[in-house]
């Protein structure tokens, strides 16, 4: 006797894309948002938890995805990053997308950006 086996996965929560990389700025500068998708495919509705950064002190979060909202199965919301180096050099952070309904979190997307230096040209700032 055979029986027929149907598998089902769970695809669950997702982040596209998993990493960022802002241009080259100088300090005091902001970048133009970039934009992170989270898509609920896990088959019940996920409420976030803190949407954060790890150091959280030359990016900014913004978006449809907030800190405590819900996210209903097959949506998506989005979270913007914005880059505002405070000092020269390569800066790299992490967001935290936590949430509770399903498992799988937190999902995280690493950002990297860099500031130079301001150059000089014959005395005058550029």
């Amino acid at each position: 006797m055979s029986v027929p086996l149907t598998v089902t996965g769970i695809i669950g929560v997702t982040v596209t894309p998993t990493s960022l990389t802002f241009g080259n700025l100088f300090p005091g500068q902001s970048s133009s948002p970039q934009t992170i998708t989270v898509s609920n495919a896990s088959g019940s509705t996920i409420t976030f938890g803190s949407l954060h950064l790890t150091t959280g002190t030359q990016y900014s979060l913004g978006g449809t995805c907030t800190s405590s909202g819900t996210l209903a199965t097959g949506a998506t919301c989005t979270i913007t990053v914005t880059f505002s180096p405070t000092s020269i050099g390569v800066k790299t952070d992490t967001v935290n997308i936590p949430w509770t309904g399903t498992a799988g979190s937190p999902l995280t997307v690493t950002v990297t950006g860099t500031a130079n230096r301001h150059k000089v040209k014959k005395g005058v700032m550029m």
